[in-house]
C-alpha cells in the first residue's frame, strides 16, 4: 500500500525526477513524511530513524530509492483501475547548459527539460511554448542561472524544476545526440571525456585541490563573462579518484558490461539486422574484450569501433541461436557471466497469425461481437465481394501489356531503415508503443526525432496494411503476409502488405521470373524518409506466349507457390470502403449507446476549432455544451474524447468526432482535382481508419504533404472519382473542386 503511494510522498517531498537521490536524504524524507504520505505507522519511522544498525529501514530506503528511480513526475490519485481521480501537479527536471564564446570572452547559460514521457501539447512556460527535441529533451529555454528556479503551466499542471547545488557536471551536449556547441548538465564523473564543473565558492578549495592532485589536466576558467556570482568554474580530463564527500564526485569503479544499440527481440536477445555493440560501463578504454560461445573454450577477441568510443563490435559472423558471454581479459565483474543471444528474424513472417488480430466494426472499432462481416487486418471476413463488381475496372483493366520475360528487371532490396524495422515488428508478432518507439529510435541515432512523429509513422504503418494499432489501449498486432490486387493502367499489379522479413522479399524476387512476373521495390517519398516506413513490394504480370489473358493465373500461382494469402476475386480497399459506415450511421450508435459515464469535465482539456481544425486549450471553467468536441488529457500521453450535444456528453472516436463536427456546421474542408486524380484532406483531419486503409491501400506508398492556402494537406494521387465519391458521401463532405498542379 505506502509503495502505490510513493508518488505522494516524492510531491510532498518536493523531489525531482532524475536527480541523485542518496540513503541520507531518503531517510530524511521518510521520517519527515513517512506518517502523512503513505500512512506509515510510528514503529516503521523508528525502525527507519535507526537504519544505519537495522537492516529492515535499509531495506525500507533501497525500496523507496528504487521506486525513485522509475518515478516520471507524476503523483495524481487513482482508483482501482488506475484511472485518476485527482491530477496533482507532474514535476520534471531543469537540466541548465551552457555555450561558450571564445572570441568574445563570454559564457550563456539556458535550460533542457527532461521528461521520460511525451510532452503535451502547447505547453508552455512564461509565454514560450515547450516542445521535445531529442530523446526526452526540450529545446533549449533561454534564462537567467538562477538556483530553485521554478518553470509553470498551470493548464496543464505541469512543473520544471532546477534545484539548488552546491557542485554541478557538465559533458559535452552531443554525446546525448545534442548540439555540440552546449555542453548539459550531468550527474556521475567522466574518467575518459572532458567535463566541466560549476562550483559555489564554499566548495572551490576543497575541489581545486583534488583537481590538482587527481586529475591528468584541468583548466581554471573564471575569466568568462557572466558565470554565475559566487561560482568558480574549472575544466577537467581523466580524475583517477574521486572526492568521495561529494556525491557527484563519487567515481564508481565497478565496470558492468551492457549489449546496446540493437532490436532486443526478448531479455538479452538481439536480431543479426542491426548487431548490438558491446559497452563497458566505466571502461577506461584499454580493455580487451572477447566473446566465448557456451560450451567452447574458443576466445574471440572484439574489435574496438574507434578510439574514443568505448564500445566494441559483435563480429557479422556471429553464431545465431547460440548462447554467448562477453568479458573482459583479466578482469572479473558484474556481466561476465550473463548469456546473449543472436537471432534472425528470417522465416518470421509465415509464423504470423491472422487469428491474433483484433475485430473491428463498420466504425473501424474493436468488437467482441462474432457476428459477420467485420473487419481483420485489411479483410472483411463475410464481405459481399458481387458489391465490388461495379469497382472491376479500376484495378482490371481491359488492355494487355506485352512483356517478353528474358527482359524483365530483377528487383534489389535493402533491409535497412523501414525495411529492417518492419522485419523487426514481424518477428515479435505484437508489441507496445513503448516498443515501437524504442526501435524508431535506434534506427534514427543522430536525427532529432519527437514522439509526435513517431505516433504518425505508426499511424501510416496501420493505415498501410502492415499491422493494427489501437490508440486508446497503445497495443499492435502484426497482420500476416499477403497480396491484394491494386489499380493498374494496364495488366495486373499486386501488392505485398502485412508482416515481412528479408528471406521472405527475397524469395519473392527469385520465384517471380518462373511465372514471367516483374518484382518492383518503390521507395516512399523522400519527405516521409524520417517515418521510416517500408519499401512498397508489388508484382506486376504481362501477357505473353506463356500467359493466358492478363496473367491472373500466374499470379495466383506465384502466391501459391510462396505460400501467400491471395484472395483474386477480392478487391480489399473496395471491401473496406463499402463495409464503412456512413456518418449518420455513426450518429445514430452514438446518441443511442455511447453516453459517457465519466465526462472529464474538471480535467485540462483542448476543445476543437472548426476554424483551425486544431484541438485549441480552454481555460475556462465552463464551456459550450449545447454542440461541442472535447479532449480531455489526464496524463500526458493519455486522451480521451467526448462529443457533447445538448447538454449531454458522448464517448466518441478522435476522427469520427471531427468529421461530425464538421458536418453538424456544414463545412466542407477537402480538395479535389478530378482531371489529376488528386485528392487533397488536411492532416489534422485523419480518416477514419477503414477508409484511411481503403485509400492507402491503392498504391503502399504514403501520401506527400503541401501546404494549401495556408493549411497543411496530404496529397492523394491516382484517385479515380468514382472511388473518392463514395468515401466523401460517407464523411458527409462535398469536396471544394480545385486545380492541384
Amino acid at each position: 500500500r505506502a509503495i502505490r503511494k510513493l508518488p505522494i510522498f516524492f510531491l510532498q517531498s518536493e523531489m525531482i525526477p532524475n536527480s541523485i537521490y542518496t540513503s541520507e536524504n531518503c531517510k530524511r524524507d521518510l521520517i519527515k513524511f513517512g506518517a502523512s504520505a503513505l500512512m506509515l505507522s510510528r514503529n516503521i519511522i523508528d525502525i527507519i530513524r535507526s537504519s544505519d544498525t537495522n537492516e529492515l529501514g535499509q531495506s525500507i530506503i533501497e525500496i523507496v530509492k528504487k521506486e525513485y528511480k522509475k518515478w516520471d513526475g507524476e503523483s495524481h490519485s487513482l482508483d482501482e483501475d488506475g484511472k485518476i481521480t485527482k491530477r496533482n501537479y507532474i514535476t520534471k527536471r531543469l537540466y541548465s547548459q551552457f555555450k561558450i564564446y571564445v572570441n568574445e570572452g563570454k559564457i550563456e547559460f539556458s535550460y533542457r527539460m527532461k521528461s521520460l514521457t511525451e510532452f503535451p501539447d502547447n505547453l508552455n512556460f512564461e509565454g514560450v511554448e515547450i516542445y521535445e527535441e531529442i530523446d526526452g529533451y526540450s529545446q533549449t529555454i533561454n534564462d537567467t542561472f538562477r538556483n530553485g528556479m521554478q518553470l509553470t503551466d498551470n493548464n496543464k499542471k505541469w512543473n520544471a524544476k532546477f534545484h539548488d547545488k552546491d557542485v554541478r557536471l557538465f559533458i559535452n551536449a552531443g554525446s546525448l545526440r545534442l548540439s555540440t556547441d552546449y555542453w548539459i548538465e550531468t550527474d556521475t564523473l567522466s574518467k575518459n571525456d572532458w567535463m566541466y564543473l560549476l562550483c559555489k565558492n564554499s566548495k572551490r578549495e576543497k575541489i581545486f585541490n583534488w583537481l590538482k592532485g587527481h586529475c591528468s589536466r584541468f583548466e581554471n576558467e573564471l575569466k568568462y563573462i557572466n558565470l554565475p556570482d559566487d561560482y568558480s568554474l574549472f575544466k577537467f580530463l581523466n580524475p583517477k579518484t574521486g572526492l568521495d564527500e561529494i556525491e557527484e564526485l563519487t567515481i564508481f569503479s565497478e565496470k558492468s558490461i551492457r549489449l546496446s544499440g540493437a532490436f532486443e527481440v526478448n531479455f538479452r536477445t538481439f536480431t543479426n539486422d542491426i548487431l548490438p555493440q558491446v559497452e563497458i560501463l566505466n571502461s577506461d578504454g584499454s580493455e580487451e574484450v572477447f566473446l566465448q560461445y557456451k560450451n567452447s573454450t574458443e576466445e574471440i577477441t572484439l574489435i574496438k569501433l574507434d578510439h574514443e568510443n568505448k564500445n566494441w563490435k559483435i563480429p557479422n559472423d556471429v553464431l545465431l541461436n547460440t548462447d554467448f558471454n562477453v568479458r573482459v581479459s583479466g578482469e572479473f565483474f558484474e556481466g561476465n557471466k550473463n548469456n546473449y543471444r543472436i537471432i534472425s528474424s528470417d522465416n518470421s513472417a509465415k509464423l504470423l497469425d491472422k487469428n491474433k488480430l483484433p475485430k473491428r466494426n463498420s466504425f473501424g472499432i474493436i468488437t467482441k461481437d462474432n457476428s459477420i462481416p467485420y473487419s481483420l487486418g485489411s479483410n472483411i471476413v463475410g464481405a459481399d465481394i458481387d458489391m465490388q463488381t461495379s469497382y472491376r475496372h479500376l484495378f482490371k483493366s481491359v488492355e494487355k501489356e506485352v512483356r517478353d520475360p528474358a527482359y524483365i528487371p530483377k528487383a534489389k532490396y535493402s533491409n535497412t531503415g523501414g525495411n529492417a524495422l518492419l522485419s523487426f515488428l514481424t518477428l515479435k508478432k505484437s508489441l507496445n508503443i513503448n516498443n515501437f518507439i524504442d526501435v524508431f529510435n535506434i534506427l534514427q541515432t543522430g536525427q532529432s526525432i519527437n514522439k509526435k512523429s513517431i505516433k504518425s509513422s505508426l499511424e501510416l504503418y496501420d493505415y498501410l496494411g502492415y499491422l493494427d494499432y489501437e490508440y486508446e489501449t497503445k497495443s499492435i498486432v502484426i497482420s500476416p503476409p499477403q497480396f491484394i490486387y491494386i489499380p493498374a493502367n494496364k495488366g495486373r499489379k499486386i501488392l505485398l502488405i502485412g508482416g515481412r522479413d528479408e528471406l521472405l522479399v527475397k524469395e519473392i524476387i527469385s520465384t517471380a521470373p518462373r511465372h514471367s512476373l516483374q518484382v518492383e521495390i518503390v521507395k516512399q517519398f523522400d519527405e516521409n524518409k524520417k517515418r521510416l516506413l517500408p519499401d512498397a513490394v508489388t508484382v506486376k504480370s504481362f501477357s505473353n506466349r506463356h500467359s493466358i489473358g492478363f496473367g491472373e493465373n500466374q499470379l495466383i500461382d506465384f502466391a501459391s507457390e510462396l505460400k501467400i494469402e491471395f484472395s483474386s476475386s477480392d478487391l480489399v480497399q473496395v471491401g473496406l470502403q463499402l463495409f464503412c459506415n456512413n456518418i449518420e450511421e455513426y450518429e445514430k450508435d452514438l446518441y443511442s449507446t455511447k453516453e459517457a459515464k465519466v465526462t472529464y469535465e474538471d480535467f485540462d482539456r483542448k476543445i476543437f476549432n472548426i476554424e483551425t481544425l486544431h484541438f485549441e486549450n480552454s481555460s475556462s471553467e465552463n464551456f459550450d455544451k449545447s454542440f461541442t468536441l472535447v479532449e480531455p488529457q489526464l496524463r500526458d500521453w493519455e486522451y480521451y474524447y467526448r462529443l457533447w450535444v445538448n447538454q449531454k456528453c458522448y464517448d466518441i472516436d478522435r476522427n469520427w468526432g471531427k468529421y461530425i463536427v464538421l458536418k453538424h456546421f456544414s463545412k466542407n474542408v477537402i480538395l479535389l482535382d478530378r482531371i489529376r486524380k488528386m485528392v487533397a484532406i488536411p492532416t489534422d483531419l485523419p480518416l477514419p481508419r477503414l477508409l484511411a486503409e481503403s485509400i492507402l491501400l491503392l498504391s503502399g506508398i504514403a501520401p506527400k504533404f503541401r501546404i494549401i492556402e495556408e493549411r497543411k494537406y496530404r496529397i492523394y494521387n491516382n484517385i479515380d472519382g468514382m472511388f473518392t465519391n463514395n468515401l466523401f458521401n460517407k464523411l458527409g463532405q462535398k469536396p471544394r473542386e480545385i486545380d492541384l498542379a
